[in-house]
């Protein structure tokens, strides 16, 4: 069950059941497509409201509402989800202003359609990287906010969904800047003196904190930006991982190889631990996570739905706490040859994993690694059998929540950055 259908459950809730929902959000798996079309779900308010309230927390762009239709369906889901994210003491109110600003304009361009669109109708959505994606269903509503992927429709008829665009929508993901499928929008966005790159100090509790800070040459501040964090391994440094020159344990190039690859579609930073490491001492480094957040957030136009955490050993294992705490933050978080050594203040939010250890490791022996990765497939409710992917040896566990999915790959080796990690590890961040 989602983590916020609990808020939308009680039988007091003024809303009539026999509403049809068409849900559209980002999909997991590279292109756009319904998340849910609950073209049967009549008589079952809890199933229909929790359905809205996970969309509304997707980043939705619309919410269809369609005959016999009340706006209370949608007026309860926004209420619901914001009571709950106001229970949270970990998300700050200036991030609670977009998710009210999209359940609002869902609300407000959302309509209702009439019995006779519901048998031809479902829904549609189009457009260009940038631009408002339509939805219509004969004769249906017509919603707008976010862009939707070029080259990626989606098409619904009844109670089932059809999607299309696949595999250009993901090159739009890779290559065409930045992210271009919706998402919603830090306040940072068309700030005109934005952030620049650099190294930067922030003050943290009366401490000062480092940070290398990389933004793209071509950055445009009304687009908004995939944030990719990575850590640096124990007695190295943020300077290491932004020029990715190789070390002791390999070099995968800056930012563990992401930069070449991002072409220029993310923001990020490489954060500077104390004593060149993350032992993370009553949530110390967690807390200098939440004041870059914060700040880059302020500045800087960023996808609050693709945030995204990576590091090798220490770093690993700091990308690991990330996870365990903040996973209604991040979207995903790829540990290499981690453990749970940065500490896992366990909390219930899933967020998809990708990790990559070695077999031979002796430094940080790959059950280690193991153990960090089981919290996540028993969060995400994998099952314990895997399926063999691309590249070898990756595999994929299944049955985990959808749009939380847990890869992991063990490879021969000791303690040493995979070098074939990049390419992977790139198109799992850019699924979402």
């Amino acid at each position: 069950m989602h983590p916020l259908a609990h808020e939308c459950q009680t039988p007091a809730d003024p809303i009539r059941v026999n509403c049809r929902v068409v849900e559209i959000s980002p999909a997991r798996h590279g292109f756009l497509s319904p998340l849910a079309v609950q073209g049967e779900q009549q008589n079952d308010a809890a199933v229909t409201r929790a359905r809205v309230a996970t969309a509304l927390r997707e980043g939705l762009a619309a919410a269809v509402l369609r005959w016999p239709c009340e706006r209370s369906l949608g007026v309860v889901a926004a209420l619901c989800y914001c009571r709950s994210m106001a229970r949270r003491p970990s998300v700050g109110v200036t991030q609670r202003l977009p998710f009210v600003a999209t359940a609002l304009s869902a609300l407000v361009l959302g309509g209702c359609g009439n019995g006779a669109d519901e048998a031809a109708g479902g829904a549609n959505t189009s457009g260009e990287a940038g631009s408002p994606a339509g939805t219509s269903g004969g004769g249906g509503a017509a919603s707008a906010g976010g862009a939707s992927p070029a080259g990626g429709g989606t098409s619904g008829s009844g109670a089932g969904a059809s999607a299309t665009g696949g595999s250009s929508a993901m090159e739009a993901a890779t290559n065409a800047g930045p992210s271009s499928m919706p998402g919603l929008r830090s306040p940072g966005c068309g700030v005109t003196e934005p952030l620049d790159s650099g190294r930067f100090t922030i003050d943290i509790n009366g401490t000062e904190r480092e940070y290398v800070l990389d933004v793209p040459g071509s950055y445009d501040e009304s687009q908004p930006y995939r944030l990719i964090f990575a850590w640096h391994w124990v007695g190295s440094s943020a300077d290491e991982v932004a020029s990715g020159e190789p070390g002791d344990y390999g070099g995968l190039g800056p930012y563990y190889g992401l930069k070449a690859l991002a072409n220029e579609s993310a923001i990020f930073v490489a954060p500077e631990g104390i004593e060149t490491g993350w032992e993370n001492p009553d949530d110390r480094d967690l807390e200098f996570v939440r004041g870059m957040l914060e700040h880059f957030n302020s500045r800087l136009c960023i996808d609050q739905g693709r945030i995204f955490s990576t590091g090798f050993s220490y770093g690993a294992m700091m990308s690991v706490a990330v996870g365990c705490e903040m996973g209604d933050v991040f979207r995903a978080i790829a540990p290499m040859s981690g453990s749970t050594r940065s500490g896992c203040n366990e909390k219930d939010a899933p967020i998809a994993y990708w990790g990559a250890h070695g077999a031979d490791d002796t430094d940080v022996p790959p059950e280690f690694g193991s153990m960090a990765r089981d919290i996540f497939v028993e969060r995400n409710h994998c099952q314990e059998q895997t399926a063999a992917i691309e590249p070898s040896p990756c595999v994929a566990y299944v049955g985990c929540d959808a749009g939380y999915p847990v890869h992991w790959c063990e490879f021969d080796a000791d303690h040493t950055q995979w070098p074939g990690a990049p390419e992977p590890l790139w198109a799992f961040f850019t699924q979402f």
